[in-house]
């Protein structure tokens, strides 16, 4: 009986452990493979601190050669002269690029493409499609800008999924980025909400033209607001 007694006490305590777990982590439960392991990438002891958690992931700047090799390829036809308005808009970005050392060493362009978008080209530029620009509020600009200086800090590790078209650690990679955004946000007192507002408005411009080719890189937009509300439960 004593042996008895002895094992229940264990499996309450298993239990027990696990309620608390559960009750720390509420939404983990309901989040996808790839969700749950992007949120297991960060520490939750170095979430109080945006500043902790990132300066461990930051990466060295390219070197100014490297740098300029790079925007030697990009094309000269399709950059776009900004109106005034537009620059105001574009200038959003400064805040968001000095916060990760990246002022002058990253710069950001209006470019000529078809649909709404926004990436990061060989960590050194941050493109801007005019649609996209048109559609976001200067906030949503802001935390897509965000989301692309994410991919610097996992730049090697995404050109590795992506040769093996491993579209798993894709998808994973994509939801750490987002939460590099939501702790850019969070640092500097801006609204973490606009990221998921502004990946709502590029989803809904672009699904007008079809499905987008690169729709398998992301899980669904619930399971990655889903993340955003899980992450941001940790941070508090």
């Amino acid at each position: 009986m004593a042996k008895l007694n002895g094992a229940r006490l264990l499996w309450i305590s298993v239990l027990h452990l696990a309620l608390a777990v559960v009750a720390a982590r509420p939404q983990d439960a309901r989040l996808g493979t790839e969700a749950a392991a992007a949120l297991g990438y960060f520490p939750p002891s170095e979430l109080a601190s945006a500043g902790t958690a990132l300066a461990r992931l930051r990466p060295p700047r390219l070197r100014p050669e490297l740098r300029a090799r790079i925007m030697a390829t990009l094309p000269a036809e399709g950059e776009l002269t900004p109106s005034a308005e537009e620059r105001a808009k574009l200038a959003a970005a400064d805040p968001i690029l000095a916060f990760h050392d990246r002022t002058g060493a990253v710069e950001v362009k209006l470019i000529e493409v078809f649909g709404a978008f926004v990436g990061l080209h060989g960590r050194s530029v941050v493109l801007v499609s005019r649609p996209a620009l048109t559609v976001l509020s200067a906030a949503e600009f802001q935390a897509l800008v965000a989301h692309e200086l994410g991919h610097d800090y996992f730049w090697e590790e995404y050109e590795r999924a992506a040769a093996k078209k491993d579209r798993r650690v894709i998808r994973e990679l994509e939801l750490r980025c987002d939460a590099i955004a939501l702790l850019t946000l969070r640092a500097i007192k801006l609204d973490t909400t606009a990221l998921g507002s502004a990946l709502a408005k590029i989803s809904r411009f672009n699904a007008r033209f079809g499905t987008p080719p690169d729709v398998d890189k992301y899980v669904s937009d619930a399971e990655r607001f889903r993340f955003h509300g899980a992450f941001l439960s940790l941070c508090r």
